[in-house]
């Protein structure tokens, strides 16, 4: 290991993710020990901070929060990708539903007050802990789904992405409309080369609509923009390509291209990999969408095409468990399984949205 990842490996493994919405003393206090600590103080902007973030702890401070334990609770639901510990006073220790949340999603727990010499030691072993648990592949059950199964295409699928996580090549995923593909696309980040680098996400669907998408696109893609060893190894996810407009799609060309100019000392084409993905088959995507095709077959080096419910329909039954389990407590039910009747529905249903709909 080179000394640069070896310093690459070692600022990973000091981000902290702070929920709160008043407490500034740990946040100083974890600076001061050198954690990269991201302060979130409006739980709205959680998901966008963590769908960055892979190699984090995410701290829930519950002391003195004004945030609903049911926001935070759906929260970790959706980020069971990052290490979630909560402080809380000792009163909220005996409260069913807090002792609820810190099972099913905590690593640990801390009563306030907490000492100096008891908090960093902690946030110092749990960051150990993540370092363990990313050397063994990652556990995203809902992955390991998609990839199971005896059908065909299932079985295609679960090969290339087996060839692909070892080669550090732009992918273009497809797939209809609630598929997973992003869950995908995350998977081979943080099963590749790159999983040290960020993971960011840019939904072609919203640049358009959203400022803030289209300043992180131009932020990356702008002939202007100087090299900067933080971009390095990161992982850019262009969610829902074919909605890319003639003139970003001209843009991100003119990025590759004129990065593949020597000496130039911009944002270098190799210090990112591109995963793509289209609810469009690529004959579709070139011929009725016109997509630019010097730009397709930049970003289609490895193509992967992931498998709708109704080409997999003996698999409806699996997915339907592992949803109902994740979300028992959720609903409110004591139901385990599923009723003839309903597993009769369930498999004559089309399910034209897929795994989102299911």
């Amino acid at each position: 290991m080179t000394a640069n990842h070896q310093a690459n490996v070692k600022k990973v493994y000091k981000k902290v993710v702070f929920l709160s919405s008043s407490n500034d003393s740990w946040v100083l206090l974890l600076e001061r020990n050198n954690y990269d600590v991201i302060r979130c103080k409006d739980i709205r902007e959680l998901d966008t901070i963590l769908d960055e973030q892979m190699n984090c702890i995410c701290i829930a401070d519950l002391t003195n929060s004004v945030f609903s334990l049911a926001c935070i609770t759906a929260k970790a639901m959706n980020n069971q990708h990052v290490r979630w510990v909560t402080i809380l006073n000792k009163e909220q220790l005996e409260v069913d539903a807090v002792r609820s949340f810190i099972s099913k999603f905590c690593s640990d727990y801390f009563l306030s007050p907490i000492t100096d010499g008891q908090f960093i030691p902690f946030i110092k072993h749990q960051m150990g802990m993540i370092k363990i648990t990313n050397n063994q592949a990652p556990k995203d059950p809902l992955v390991k789904l998609m990839l199971s199964g005896d059908n065909k295409k299932v079985k295609r699928l679960k090969d290339l992405v087996r060839r692909v996580i070892s080669a550090d090549v732009n992918i273009f995923i497809t797939g209809e409309d609630g598929t997973k593909k992003q869950e995908l696309a995350r998977h081979l980040w943080h099963t590749g080369c790159r999983k040290y680098g960020r993971f960011v996400t840019l939904d072609c669907d919203l640049l358009e609509s959203s400022s803030s998408q289209r300043d992180v696109f131009f932020h990356y893609f702008s002939l202007t923009h100087k090299a900067d060893e933080k971009y390095k190894n990161e992982t850019i996810y262009l969610k829902n390509i074919h909605a890319l407009s003639q003139d970003l799609q001209l843009k991100l060309l003119e990025f590759f291209n004129y990065n593949s100019k020597p000496k130039l000392q911009l944002v270098s084409q190799n210090n990112i990999r591109f995963i793509s993905s289209s609810s469009y088959h690529p004959d579709k995507l070139l011929n009725e969408y016109q997509f630019n095709k010097e730009l397709f077959y930049k970003l289609n080096i490895f193509h992967l095409d992931v498998p709708s419910l109704r080409e997999r329909s003996n698999d409806i039954k699996m997915f339907a468990q592992y949803f109902l389990e994740l979300h028992l407590s959720k609903i409110n039910t004591m139901a385990v399984s599923f009723s003839d009747d309903i597993e009769a529905l369930l498999m004559s249903y089309p399910w034209p949205n897929n795994l989102i709909e299911l």
